[in-house]
């Protein structure tokens, strides 16, 4: 027990280890090794948690909320990317986590559903990836492709993806009322603003000294076949640590 509040009290205040460690009477190296313990074990956990539907009957639930907030039908989730800061890694290829408004970023994918519940998560790509290269290369891409269980279920997008069968953006220039009713599915319950809410970027009553937080984050040599798989638990680990 006294190693998670000692994770937990990092986690919400995030100060100088050897403070943590003078409150709960232990070393600083104690602390260090505590919180990378716990932040492992939290981090093993996100398969889960965080998923997409795994059966047609859940399937129904999370389309059926989805339907009653727009009117929409068979939709599973939002989908988008958003930038989290972090600090240059550096190396050569610390120009790659250089996003497209001039900081260091990873790429974060996020899924959701009408509740805010973080579906699927891709935290593995630099700032300057595009959200379509992300999407293309992620998990939840080949179980909408491939998956019978989602064959007639879809996930909404921005302009910034390619229209697919099981991933549906709004009309660039709607051409009649049909299209044009269309409009408010992506904008007044917009994925963009429905993700960045559902995991602090967005939030209006965050203290002003919050929004320079950073990660610092260091890009693990996974081998391919792997990164898929272990990109978002990558990214809790190195969120829950390191801030």
């Amino acid at each position: 027990m006294d190693q998670v509040l000692i994770a937990l009290r990092f986690y919400a205040v995030a100060c100088m280890q050897l403070a943590i460690a003078y409150l709960f009477d232990v070393i600083q190296p104690t602390v260090c090794r505590v919180v990378h313990r716990v932040s492992e074990a939290i981090a093993s956990l996100l398969p889960d948690f965080i998923h997409l539907p795994v059966n047609r009957e859940e399937c129904k639930t999370v389309s059926r909320k989805s339907f009653n907030i727009a009117g929409f039908p068979k939709v599973i989730g939002a989908l988008d990317g958003t930038f989290v800061r972090i600090v240059s890694p550096g190396g050569e290829d610390a120009e790659r986590f250089r996003c497209r408004k001039n900081y260091f970023a990873l790429n974060v994918q996020t899924i959701v559903d009408a509740d805010l519940v973080i579906r699927k998560v891709v935290a593995r790509w630099p700032g300057s990836a595009h959200d379509s290269t992300v999407f293309n290369n992620s998990s939840a891409c080949l179980s909408l492709k491939t998956n019978e269980l989602y064959k007639d279920c879809h996930l909404l997008g921005d302009t910034g993806y390619a229209c697919k069968k099981y991933l549906l953006i709004p009309f660039r220039n709607p051409r009649s009322l049909a299209e044009a009713r269309l409009k408010p599915c992506f904008s007044d319950n917009s994925s963009e603003s429905d993700i960045e809410s559902s995991i602090g970027e967005d939030t209006p009553n965050k203290p002003a000294k919050m929004q320079e937080k950073k990660i610092r984050f260091a890009p693990l040599p996974l081998p391919a076949s792997t990164r898929a798989t272990r990109g978002g638990r990558q990214f809790v680990y190195q969120c829950v640590i390191s801030v």
